[in-house]
């Protein structure tokens, strides 16, 4: 298969045998620069067997990765899920990523952004194959949790990628910060149950649960825990004893 990066004009081939794995370096001039707005950096992964797809950042003291969804598995309406730091962060984000030309889409952002998009007001960008748009907000005190994000031109089917998470961030209380990095599941392919694991090796984890819906009854173990709108969440900590 190929790996490229058509706005660098960079392009790596591979060729991996069944049940093993391979990892590829990117270019440095692949990291988008942390400011909000439209940057010609999207990575396009192709082969003609089937693959899976991971996408890592591995830094010395801070790491985190994402499956990368095929085409077929993307859609054209997304709730993005971050989470807020404690005692602060440096800032989260949502990232698009157009799949197709002239890809129309409606951002509905839950906070006031780093660009000047102002919470609630819906703002519409129009991406090509190969691009993405990177939503970033830079204040602790709360999150993009709740943006909306969907395609305008849905009926000629132009599916888009989103991915979601922060650059640095303090959950739970921790002095360290670290980097989280998510690829979202459009709206369509969301569900009713859900199994949560904690962390083995923590003492407690932390969960936030996000309606799509208004009228949300959230139930944990049986019991009744909050009623939630669209775009609202419910957080909460479960120890590991």
């Amino acid at each position: 298969g190929v790996i490229e990066i058509p706005g660098l004009g960079w392009t790596q081939n591979f060729n991996v045998a069944g049940g093993t794995t391979q990892s590829y370096a990117l270019p440095n001039g692949a990291l988008p620069p942390y400011n909000e707005g439209v940057h010609n950096l999207a990575v396009h992964v192709t082969s003609c067997d089937s693959i899976t797809v991971y996408a890592v950042n591995p830094g010395s003291a801070s790491a985190d990765a994402t499956v990368v969804y095929p085409k077929t598995s993307l859609g054209v309406e997304y709730t993005v899920l971050n989470m807020t730091g404690s005692p602060g962060d440096w800032g989260d984000a949502a990232v698009i990523v157009a799949t197709e030309n002239n890809t129309e889409i409606e951002i509905t952002p839950s906070v006031n952004t780093d660009g000047g998009q102002l919470a609630g007001v819906p703002f519409t960008v129009t991406l090509n194959q190969g691009e993405m748009y990177q939503l970033t907000h830079n204040n602790g005190a709360d999150d993009l949790t709740g943006t909306v994000i969907k395609g305008v031109n849905t009926q000629t089917c132009m599916p888009f990628a989103v991915f979601s998470g922060s650059q640095c961030i303090n959950i739970g209380g921790c002095t360290a910060c670290d980097h989280i990095y998510e690829q979202l599941l459009p709206t369509a392919n969301l569900g009713l149950t859900y199994a949560a694991i904690p962390h083995a090796l923590k003492n407690t984890t932390h969960y936030r649960v996000m309606a799509v819906e208004n009228n949300t009854d959230v139930f944990i173990d049986g019991a009744l825990v909050a009623n939630l709108n669209a775009g609202d969440f419910y957080q909460y900590d479960k120890l590991k004893f």
